[in-house]
């Protein structure tokens, strides 16, 4: 699991972001590499748990913004974990799920 934050980064969470997007970056590649394992990510955004409600209590949330739910970004692990796929990064923002794709083609 990462974040969204991989990819979009920012000067106030910079080294979370930067890990972020690594982690995103070597999944890719050993999904590249390794064809014997799947290898995937899921990307969510705010999410209601301690760190979302840390984020929004400290600031690093718009104001009046609401964590999306955690059943969404679990159900996004799941059908991952239940699919063939490998090298999938899937983004959660607002309970949504959509595919990102940072591939050298």
């Amino acid at each position: 699991v990462s974040s969204t934050r991989g990819f979009i980064g920012g000067r106030e969470n910079g080294p979370y972001a930067c890990a972020c997007a690594a982690q995103i970056v070597l999944m890719q590649g050993l999904a590249r590499e390794t064809k014997t394992v799947r290898w995937n990510a899921v990307a969510p955004g705010l999410t209601a748990t301690r760190m979302g409600d840390e984020v929004m209590r400290t600031g690093g949330a718009k104001p009046g913004t609401v964590g999306q739910s955690p059943l969404a970004v679990a159900q996004a692990i799941v059908g991952l974990i239940e699919s063939d796929a490998s090298g999938k990064v899937l983004r959660v923002v607002d309970g949504k799920v959509s595919e990102a794709r940072w591939v050298w083609e």
